[in-house]
């Protein structure tokens, strides 16, 4: 069976990845129509709702299901508060949002410790449940 601390690197990575595929589209799109480098207004406003599209699906990726991303799904794990019940949606967005802003130093702090910064600030783990 593989270790958690594995488990959530890889939840990570899948989480992060599925969402970064969006800011992959737009400079596909961009430069197929070849506006990214003749006109830097409308590219900006072509990646703009690309870019918070990015933030919404990163942001809202534990809510997906219930407590769990697509990538703690798939690996079984889920976010709980450190006194084990279900955190409340504006802890999760939060969460959300402070491990992308923290993403390089979560990914070595899930290394090391098993928690990201977000775990830290608002008092949740990430743990293994049945599928």
């Amino acid at each position: 069976m593989k270790s958690i601390k594995l488990k959530k690197i890889l939840s990570f990575l899948i989480d992060y990845h599925l969402s970064c595929s969006i800011l992959l589209i737009c400079e596909f799109i961009l430069k197929k129509t070849q506006l990214y480098s003749t006109n830097l207004l409308i590219s900006a406003i072509i990646f703009f709702p690309f870019f918070i599209l990015f933030f919404i699906t990163f942001g809202l990726k534990d809510l997906l299901f219930q407590n769990q991303s697509i990538g703690k799904r798939i690996f079984g794990l889920a976010v709980y508060t450190d006194s084990d019940m279900i955190p409340i949606k504006s802890i999760m967005i939060k969460r959300s949002l402070t491990t992308l802003c923290f993403v390089s130093i979560d990914f070595i702090l899930i290394l090391i410790k098993k928690k990201c910064v977000a775990d830290y600030i608002y008092k949740t783990k990430v743990i293994e449940v049945r599928k």
